[in-house]
């Protein structure tokens, strides 16, 4: 088992949070008739947030790959 420093962990931490709230928009987009009832602009706005948002995510995910990396 691997041993994170304290800074990892948050890393990690942050990274399982916005996951939470990539998902949850994700269901907002896809599910919600709220969303659909949005105006266009409103929907745009929260379309590119998800994206900015899955941007992160993946450079979240890369930095705790190479945890233990000594490069």
């Amino acid at each position: 088992m691997t041993k994170f420093m304290p800074h990892q962990l948050r890393v990690i931490a942050e990274r399982d949070e916005l996951s939470v709230r990539v998902y949850a928009l994700e269901d907002f987009i896809n599910v919600g008739a709220t969303f659909r009832a949005l105006s266009d602009r409103d929907q745009t706005l929260l379309r590119e947030q998800l994206t900015a948002m899955h941007s992160y995510l993946s450079i979240l995910n890369k930095r705790i790959s190479y945890f233990g990396d000594s490069k």
